[in-house]
């Protein structure tokens, strides 16, 4: 897509955080954009910038009242009769040169101000996108009967607007961005690794965390866990904690510390049959029903036959599955509803749900992003970083490994030692949360990764919870972290990388 600018002097870049860079940023105003528009175009001074909606709960906390001066550009293309993919771009007073695209989450469906305030505070332009819609993440209504609306969800949407915004940028900064990077997690996490199978020349490096890539089978795994968790003949929302703490009382001193984090989940065989009630059926404890439908939910994606198609979540994770439970992330079953089987009358509660994967798969062909074959990513020295908290209660960590394991396979040991890098996560949930070292600086990992021409081996987490003194190395596949033996195990310092 061609941006059309309208006439005007550039700007220098060095003016930008002066009083002519107001008249510069409104003046952006008058772009005509081929195939698009530009509705709001408008100067923030320091601390002024508001988000025209609250962040969900989930997201980090952001003080906006400390983002830097900026110029925000709201717009929409429409690469089809039908689309209209909403975008914002954030272009800081001091900008550090490069461009940076966040992700979405779920079914996307709203700016994620939380992202693009992040990246503002770090020098970025930076950009996200609707995805061509409005709605809530665990909603497709939308997309029932749109077949171009799903294609921008997959992908169109994200390429179209790293496109635009590219062009913006260099107008507006009278130079191009000298880097392109993507950062998301979970739908985020398959953007980046869609642009980088798709499009492999639009991003420089991309941070793909928790990556919802295999979108039928994840859709198929979220029914089962709301199947089987928080109705009647499921388990409690209330009793997940139970089969959590029954994990970590069995496996937490596996690798020589208890402190509720498992470093080597696969080295810790776990029976949900512990939690199973010796007597009268209580609140610490599981019935018959209640473990057998705790056992399907950690089954994963079954075929006919009984083999593992996609993993469960695993042991520990188990606190996450109320979110699946919850009638506001309905996910797959929405998907399934609107876009797998618009006209098919199928009770979600009875129906044989393994028996619904080849209209989920060919519902999805277009948002699955599982190709290992990604050399072209990797002729222009493109970085890959993807990154998995192991206790991840939504896409399972074990689905990470195995993508991981077919690039390697497919370009060679080569290849993926100079362009890819994968970090399991220990005790860390989905993206964010859990007991482990949540907080890591993916991006900054990515920067010096580029800056050194070193791949990094080994980062420093903390958790993001700040009243609590924690931090921990996080090791690159297949290497684990080690407690050396003396010190603080709290204190990262004391840990070293080491092969299993």
């Amino acid at each position: 897509m061609a941006l059309l600018f309208g006439s005007g002097a550039v700007v220098p870049s060095s003016a930008r955080a002066d009083s002519d860079g107001n008249a510069h940023c409104k003046a952006l105003g008058s772009f005509r954009i081929a195939g698009g528009t530009l509705s709001s175009v408008q100067p923030f001074e320091a601390g002024q910038y508001r988000p025209p909606v609250p962040d969900p709960p989930y997201a980090p906390r952001i003080e906006y009242s400390q983002l830097p001066p900026f110029c925000r550009v709201v717009g929409s293309l429409a690469p089809t009769r039908e689309s209209q993919i909403g975008f914002e771009l954030w272009l800081p007073a001091d900008w550090n040169g490069r461009l940076l695209q966040v992700g979405n989450g779920g079914a996307a469906g709203a700016i994620v101000y939380s992202a693009l305030a992040d990246g503002l505070r770090r020098g970025y332009a930076v950009v996200n996108t609707d995805t061509g819609h409005k709605g809530e993440g665990g909603d497709f209504s939308w997309a029932k009967g749109h077949r171009e609306l799903l294609i921008d969800f997959a992908y169109r949407a994200v390429h179209e607007v790293t496109q635009a915004s590219r062009k913006l940028t260099t107008y507006y900064y009278a130079k191009p961005p000298s880097k392109s990077y993507w950062s998301g997690c979970s739908t985020g996490g398959r953007q980046g690794l869609m642009e980088v199978q798709r499009f492999p020349n639009d991003f420089d490096g991309v941070v793909a965390g928790a990556p919802a890539y295999d979108w039928a089978a994840l859709m198929l795994l979220g029914m089962k866990i709301a199947r089987h968790v928080g109705t009647p003949n499921g388990v409690p929302v209330n009793k997940l904690s139970v089969l959590k703490s029954a994990y970590l009382q069995h496996c937490d001193l596996s690798d020589g510390l208890a402190d509720r984090v498992v470093n080597q989940p696969a080295r810790c065989s776990f029976d949900p049959a512990v939690t199973l009630c010796t007597g009268t059926s209580g609140a610490d404890c599981l019935n018959k029903g209640e473990l057998a439908a705790a056992r399907a939910a950690y089954a994963g994606v079954l075929s006919p036959s009984g083999q593992v198609l996609f993993p469960g979540t695993g042991p520990g994770s188990e606190l996450e599955w109320g979110a699946y439970a919850s009638p506001q992330f309905h996910i797959g079953g929405s998907f399934y509803q609107n876009v797998a089987a618009p006209d098919a009358a199928v009770d979600l509660d009875s129906v044989n749900l393994d028996g619904l994967l080849p209209a989920l798969q060919s519902a999805s062909q277009a948002i699955v992003a599982a190709k290992p074959d990604i050399e072209a990513f990797f002729a222009h020295g493109g970085k890959l970083l993807m990154y998995h908290g192991t206790t991840d209660g939504l896409i399972p960590s074990g689905s990470t490994e195995k993508y991981y394991k077919r690039i390697l396979q497919k370009t060679g040991q080569k290849a993926v030692a100079e362009h890819v890098r994968f970090f399991p996560v220990p005790g860390m949930g989905h993206c964010m949360g859990g007991e482990g070292s949540d907080h890591v600086d993916w991006l900054a990992a990515l920067e010096q990764w580029e800056n050194t021409g070193t791949p990094p081996e080994e980062l420093v987490g903390t958790h993001s919870d700040p009243a609590k003194s924690y931090s921990r190395p996080v090791c690159s596949y297949p290497n684990v972290p080690r407690y050396a033996g003396a010190g603080s195990d709290t204190d990262a310092g004391y840990w070293r990388c080491s092969t299993p």
